[in-house]
């Protein structure tokens, strides 16, 4: 079975295909076996449906047709309900592909998710048991950290 639909399989268990949010930030084509693996807190406020017409669900990101799309460099995200201007260009999207290039790595070939999938525009405005949410999705890291196998593993979020 291939690693997407192992994913697929998982997270049908852990009950959380139909919530708004996030699995991958960074392309699809990142699970694979790679030295870094990026993980924040959990998806922020924005929403996909200003980059596309597919309904915001876990489950509907990970079968985008463009398997290379990374939230870093073509997400639009919003401040305050409003779309950035242009995909890539957030503050927080800004600073973290300027971190990345700093430490000399490519953002674009790193493995990139959240700790929790489910979004919500800030961490106190989060709706669920948090420590719930994110024991339900360490399952599917438990899957991709197995066929990524990162040297180092870089957290961010607070």
């Amino acid at each position: 079975m291939k690693p997407i639909e192992m994913i697929e399989e998982k997270l049908k268990e852990i009950d959380l295909c139909d919530r708004q949010g996030a699995i991958l930030y960074s392309g699809n084509d990142t699970i694979q076996k790679g030295d870094f693996y990026f993980l924040g807190a959990n998806p922020g406020g924005h929403s996909d449906h200003f980059s596309s017409d597919v309904d915001d669900t876990i489950s509907n990101q990970l079968n985008r047709k463009d398997t290379s799309f990374n939230e870093y460099f073509e997400g639009r995200w919003q401040k305050r309900r409003r779309p950035a201007a242009r995909p890539g260009e957030a503050l927080l999207q800004r600073r973290i592909r300027f971190l990345f290039s700093r430490l000399g790595i490519d953002l674009r070939n790193t493995l990139s998710s959240n700790l929790v999938f489910v979004r919500s525009s800030t961490i106190n405005e989060f709706d669920l048991c948090w420590s719930d949410v994110a024991d339900r999705c360490w399952a599917i890291h438990e899957l991709l950290l197995a066929t990524v196998r990162p040297k180092t593993i870089i957290v961010y979020g607070e």
